[in-house]
C-alpha cells in the first residue's frame, strides 16, 4: 500500500516554493544496444549511465518571486515525504506558470530540469 504524501515538502537551496498540492518525478536512462550481426535472439541492451530527471510541481503561490527562475545556474533541490524518504539533486526552472482564477487560489506550476544526478534518500 502506497504512503499518504501529505506533508510533502521542496525545498530550493534559494528558499521554499511553497505548499504542494501534486508533484511528479521522472527519471529516465538510456537504453544503449550492444547486439551486433552475430546477435541471435533478438535485440540485448546495457542500461546506460547518465540518467535525466525532470520534476513536475503544482504549488500554492503567494505572490512571493519564484525561488531559483532569476538565478542562471542550478541549485539544489530536497524533496522530503512524510516516510522519510525523498530526492536530492540539482535542477533549474525549465517553466513556471502562475496560474490566477477568479475567486479561487493563485497556483504556480514548475517544470524543473535536473542537471546530474538524482539521488534518492
Amino acid at each position: 500500500m502506497g504512503v499518504v504524501a501529505t506533508g510533502t515538502t521542496l525545498t530550493f537551496a534559494t528558499g521554499l516554493a511553497g505548499e504542494i498540492y501534486d508533484m511528479s518525478i521522472l527519471a529516465t536512462r538510456p537504453a544503449v544496444p550492444v547486439s551486433h550481426m552475430g546477435s541471435t535472439g533478438g535485440t540485448a541492451y546495457l542500461p546506460g549511465k547518465l540518467v535525466e530527471w525532470t520534476m513536475d510541481v503544482l504549488c500554492a503561490y503567494t505572490g512571493q518571486a519564484v525561488p531559483m527562475a532569476a538565478t542562471d545556474e542550478a541549485v539544489a533541490v530536497t524533496v522530503a515525504t512524510p516516510d522519510s524518504q525523498g530526492w536530492s539533486g540539482t535542477a533549474f526552472v525549465e517553466s513556471a506558470q502562475v496560474t490566477t482564477p477568479l475567486e479561487g487560489r493563485q497556483e504556480l506550476r514548475l517544470t524543473l530540469r535536473g542537471s546530474g544526478a538524482l539521488t534518492w534518500v
